[in-house]
């Protein structure tokens, strides 16, 4: 498991985690095996969120806001009744898209901040055998 220690803020993973991250992104440093493999977690979350973002645009042939505003006004496109069990969950699952889609952009940043502040200070990643610390 891996573990950030209090006062150094270090992380500690274990050592079969760093073979595995070196491994399968090709790059020695581990600190940076690790950003490509965040990166490419947020990157295949954020296509998923846009796609199902995408779906709702086009079956409701507008944009989540319009949507959202059309529904307080019994407006929607088709006539449809903003509180029938459909549309209800078309909104639920159109803004939790929405919601992923900022959260993962704004991750995305951060993690670009960290990474490229940690490039000057490089991350201090330390390497676990069973129990023992090296």
């Amino acid at each position: 498991m891996a573990t950030v220690t209090k006062k150094s803020g270090m992380l500690v993973l274990p050592t079969r985690i760093s073979h595995v991250l070196v491994e399968a992104t090709n790059e020695p440093r581990v600190d940076i095996a690790l950003n490509i493999v965040i990166n490419d977690f947020l990157e295949r979350r954020l296509e998923e969120a846009i796609k199902k973002i995408e779906a709702f645009e086009d079956k409701w042939a507008i944009s989540f806001d319009e949507f959202k505003e059309r529904c307080g006004h019994d407006e929607l496109p088709d006539k449809s009744d903003p509180y029938s069990w459909e549309v209800e969950e078309d909104f639920r699952e159109w803004e939790a898209a929405e919601t992923l889609k900022k959260t993962l952009l704004a991750y995305f940043r951060l993690i670009t901040i960290i990474f490229v502040v940690g490039m000057n200070t490089p991350l201090k990643i330390q390497l676990r055998t069973g129990n023992a610390t090296r």
